[in-house]
């Protein structure tokens, strides 16, 4: 694949404040449906290009490539992981034991310490059916 340079500048892109001192960007790249090596190649890409936002989920199956991209870029830690605000999603319809463990599971295939927003990818379990206690 063919990667552009690196912007020389950092556009400025509007965010939302979601608590004191948290703010999502409005902007940002989506990785549905990518294979991890599609999802490398366009995540290298997007921050390449001055993307703030990274979005990825559990159940999307491409931690690996997303991961990977953000450790070429050096994303994953210290001062260059401040400057990307990565957002994934867990199952519904999880009990809280179960939707703890995905959570951790989320952060470690992706290999950070924390991720910027957590979300429900979907309020009940795939089936429609309620979640456990």
């Amino acid at each position: 694949a063919t990667l552009m340079p690196m912007l020389p500048f950092q556009p400025a892109v509007p965010t939302v404040e979601l608590a004191p001192d948290v703010h999502m960007p409005l902007v940002g790249l989506g990785t549905w449906q990518y294979n991890s090596s599609v999802a490398h190649d366009a995540v290298t890409s997007a921050i390449r290009l001055g993307y703030p936002l990274v979005d990825t989920a559990l159940g999307y199956g491409n931690a690996a490539g997303v991961r990977m991209a953000l450790a070429e870029a050096g994303k994953l830690s210290g001062d260059g992981r401040k400057t990307i605000f990565i957002a994934t999603k867990i199952p519904g319809g999880l009990s809280y034991v179960d939707s703890t463990a995905a959570l951790h599971k989320a952060v470690d295939d992706l290999g950070l310490d924390y991720v910027d927003l957590i979300s429900l990818h979907y309020p009940c379990a795939w089936d429609k059916t309620g979640g456990g206690k």
